[in-house]
């Protein structure tokens, strides 16, 4: 909260009010998330993008967004500090925890208010056409939040932790990898790139007893050698979405689950980038292949 406040008192000397937009282009790192919450204090909007897009498609994007302000890492530094537009730039430094170019400030004003106005700007698959930029407000995205956490059997607090692995671009691993676990104070551990074998170390080192995941990241987990027994038997939680589980996949997974002594199954879920992430959920005492009500 300490950083919170500082990064808010930052931004708000940088010119950053309400309605302001503060676009980012990093991976899943600390910086991101101070970032995100420190935006919506002041009523200003976050805009997280893909880190590793083409220089036109950043581009483009800077030239939509209109941001006040532009947090980009060591990562793509070079390629997209030339595209700022008109927004000043903090440099968040991929292996140093670091705020490169935001003042020192504890002065700003918090944004009091319904919670109508937007608070995130997010980007959409465009599955039915041109992808598009979903406006999401401070309450729909508390909504989802509040809505999930009530409606899954389980009470998430301190004795969980959630591997956070999943690009916080999107609304998935931003609303409910983030946004979600620290809601109920479950640690989020961040994996900026995901690689089989380190998240597999990440959730040894941890205990991770929750996971947000792609099918493919499954499929990744099961080909690692070591996806077994002690190592993972601490997973309880395991929630899919973004593409279609294939059915063979997700019993080979349970299976792999059963015989650990984890608590965890693959529950599918469906989502749209315009609820903020996810909809419906299947259980853990539903078959294979439905998505819950």
């Amino acid at each position: 909260m300490k950083e919170i406040h500082r990064v808010a008192g930052g931004l708000y000397k940088l010119g950053v009010r309400q309605g302001d937009v503060v676009m980012s282009a990093l991976p899943n790192i600390e910086q991101a998330v101070s970032l995100f919450y420190a935006t919506t204090l002041i009523g200003g909007v976050f805009a997280p993008g893909h880190p590793l897009i083409s220089e036109k498609e950043f581009e483009k994007e800077v030239s939509i967004q209109k941001p006040k302000v532009l947090a980009i890492s060591d990562v793509n530094a070079m390629r997209f500090s030339k595209h700022k537009g008109g927004a000043k730039v903090v440099y968040c430094p991929y292996w140093m925890h670091a705020f490169l170019g935001l003042p020192y400030s504890k002065e700003y004003v918090s944004y009091d208010g319904d919670g109508s106005i937007p608070a995130l700007h997010m980007h959409s698959g465009g599955t039915s056409g041109v992808p598009k930029t979903v406006v999401l407000s401070h309450s729909g995205a508390n909504a989802l939040v509040e809505n999930m956490l009530s409606s899954i059997p389980y009470h998430f607090d301190k004795k969980d932790s959630m591997l956070v692995t999943l690009p916080m671009f999107h609304g998935f691993g931003l609303i409910v990898g983030v946004h979600a676990a620290l809601s109920a104070d479950v640690k989020a551990v961040l994996l900026p790139r995901f690689n089989g074998k380190s998240a597999l170390k990440e959730i040894k080192r941890h205990k991770i007893t929750t996971m947000i995941a792609i099918p493919r990241m499954l499929a990744k987990f099961l080909a690692v050698n070591g996806f077994e027994g002690d190592n993972v038997s601490s997973l309880q939680h395991v929630f899919v979405g973004g593409d279609t589980l294939d059915k063979r996949l997700a019993e080979e997974f349970n299976d792999v689950m059963k015989k650990a002594g984890a608590g965890a199954v693959a529950q599918q879920g469906y989502g749209l980038t315009e609820m903020g992430s996810v909809c419906v959920l299947s259980s853990k005492e539903d078959k294979v292949g439905t998505i819950g009500k």
